[in-house]
């Protein structure tokens, strides 16, 4: 695993967008990406998994408040590659969270937490961020 990079005090309001540029290092296990208030408070956790906790080539969503993570989604979609570069568009909104992978897959993830702005993004795991873009 790489050092995690995380951005605070963002502010971004509904209608924002959130680019995450990066390498996927060649031995990857997972990585993820975290949105929230703040880094215990994810609105999205996005966890792509190559082969980690049992899961293979699966991407995992969910919440977090706090010590506890919501139910999770599965997602079987997965166009990620170790020791690729890829990048992650993730478009925020009062009801969603729509994310649009490297193949021009998109998925909409509900807001749960009625997370009304991020303050935080944060990635951590077997990804090599490159840049990190918001507006």
């Amino acid at each position: 695993s790489l050092q995690p990079i995380s951005a605070f005090d963002l502010n971004l309001k509904p209608g924002s967008f959130v680019r995450i540029m990066g390498d996927i290092l060649p031995d990857a296990k997972h990585f993820t990406i975290d949105i929230g208030e703040d880094d215990n408070n994810f609105a999205l956790h996005f966890n792509a998994r190559f082969n980690y906790l049992g899961s293979h080539k699966v991407i995992i969503l969910n919440t977090k408040r706090g010590e506890y993570f919501g139910r999770e989604k599965k997602m079987k979609h997965f166009p990620f590659v170790q020791g690729t570069r890829t990048e992650i568009f993730i478009a925020y909104d009062e009801k969603f969270f729509v994310i649009k992978l490297p193949d021009g897959f998109v998925y909409s993830f509900l807001n749960r937490t009625n997370t009304n702005k991020i303050n935080y993004v944060g990635a951590h795991g077997d990804f090599a961020v490159r840049s990190l873009a918001f507006e």
